[in-house]
């Protein structure tokens, strides 16, 4: 389309050019086509842009724009992405709803910028089917499952997902190593905090597990909440004052005070304490499961710490 279009007035005019432009070709099947008034209005702006301001737009400009355009998209036009998104298909996001699962075997160390670029695709487009589905006629519940999901991070588009997948019947399960590494795959700077914090605000179940990145843990003890706490104090004399006693100058007394104090329910470094499995943990792994609005029957809070036996073990 783009490289078809007219690069002047003049051209635009030439019956050998419009014999041969894909650009001409493609508008002259769509102006032909049985469009809808809001479509008919789209294609009225793309014509005015593509037939009037680019073919007047510099030398420059024109190459600027094309090579940036074609350069973003090039990935698309040639290898294995090529073949899985833009050769026809047999799939198609909407089939999620009638019970198939789709699995995207693309792990990035082995298939880098491709796997993720593919993966972020179908996610997107997942997403969007999800967002349209009339769940009135089917109700059937999906769910999108990502591990290591800092890496298919869709900025401005994940956090209101999650504030309304719920009504659309739609479970999101998203894993992931710290909060670090959703800031730095979504935009830099505090727009980029913002989002994540949008997005985490909206799981309503979080499952933490040993971490030892103080950001992630102050956020889950913030997660969790602060409380009404009792900080008792027991004064007792040091050994310089021990032997000013012994000496017959001091004092040996000792007192106990209790004030009632505002901290975390559960203290940040309790995450870097719990166990993470394997032979020296006799295959235990040990989380702090929290869930929004909901207490735990045995704890009478809205966290529960849990532990996980390892089932490989031997």
């Amino acid at each position: 389309m783009i490289i078809s279009m007219p690069k002047s007035p003049e051209q635009y005019d030439s019956r050998k050019w419009q014999e041969r432009s894909y650009f001409y070709n493609m508008m002259s099947a769509a102006a032909n086509a049985n469009l809808t008034p809001e479509q008919r209005e789209d294609l009225d702006t793309i014509a005015d842009f593509g037939c009037g301001e680019w073919p007047e737009l510099s030398d420059r400009t024109r190459s600027s724009i094309s090579s940036t355009v074609i350069f973003t998209l090039d990935i698309l036009n040639r290898g294995i992405l090529k073949s899985l998104l833009c050769d026809g298909t047999t799939t198609s996001p909407e089939m999620c709803f009638d019970g198939k699962l789709f699995i995207m075997g693309m792990p990035l160390r082995e298939w880098s910028d491709v796997g993720q670029i593919h993966q972020t695709i179908w996610k997107l487009s997942f997403m969007r089917a999800a967002e349209r589905r009339n769940v009135t006629l089917n109700r059937r519940p999906v769910f999108l499952f990502a591990d290591e999901a800092q890496n298919f991070l869709i900025p401005g588009h994940d956090a209101k997902f999650q504030a309304t997948c719920r009504s659309q019947r739609v479970a999101v399960v998203l894993l992931s190593q710290n909060i670090p590494g959703y800031l730095t795959n979504l935009s830099n700077g505090p727009k980029g905090e913002s989002e994540a914090n949008a997005l985490l605000a909206c799981l309503n179940t979080h499952i933490f597990h040993c971490n030892g990145d103080s950001t992630t843990n102050d956020w889950a003890a913030e997660r969790i909440g602060k409380c009404y706490q009792v900080l008792i104090h027991n004064n007792t004399p040091s050994d310089a004052d021990i032997f000013a006693v012994m000496a017959g100058v001091g004092s040996h007394g000792s007192s106990t005070s209790a004030n009632q104090v505002i901290d975390f329910d559960l203290q940040p470094s309790e995450f870097t304490r719990l166990r993470t499995g394997g032979p020296e943990n006799d295959w235990l792994v040990d989380a702090i499961m929290f869930r929004t609005n909901r207490l735990f029957k045995s704890t009478g809070k809205t966290w529960l710490p849990i532990t996980i036996r390892q089932h490989f073990a031997t």
